[in-house]
């Protein structure tokens, strides 16, 4: 049975959700705070450089021990990755990084 999308259309399972794309800002968000380039937060997270750059880049899906593999890499906290509102601050406060110190 033929497909109804076009040869090079994604599925719709492949899309990223909106909890992907919190994810990719906030790691990118947090990463460039820390001022740690790509390389340097894989090996400390034990990931994969490229694996980041999809992560960031493409929203792709991410296992749930990368998840705490990175957070953990970052003085972070899950949480604080996956919260929508990384960007105010109030995601902040587990960082060893960030300026901000939540109260």
């Amino acid at each position: 049975m033929p497909s109804s999308r076009a040869p090079r259309e994604r599925s719709p399972h492949q899309e990223p959700t909106e909890i992907r794309r919190t994810f990719a800002r906030n790691l990118r968000q947090a990463r460039e705070a820390a001022g740690l380039s790509l390389r340097a937060l894989a090996k400390a997270a034990l990931c994969d450089p490229g694996q980041l750059v999809n992560i960031e880049t493409n929203a792709a899906n991410s296992a749930l021990d990368t998840v705490t593999r990175l957070a953990e890499a970052l003085g972070l906290t899950e949480i604080d990755l996956l919260l929508p509102n990384m960007g105010t601050g109030t995601a902040k406060r587990g960082s060893r990084f960030c300026c901000n110190v939540w109260r």
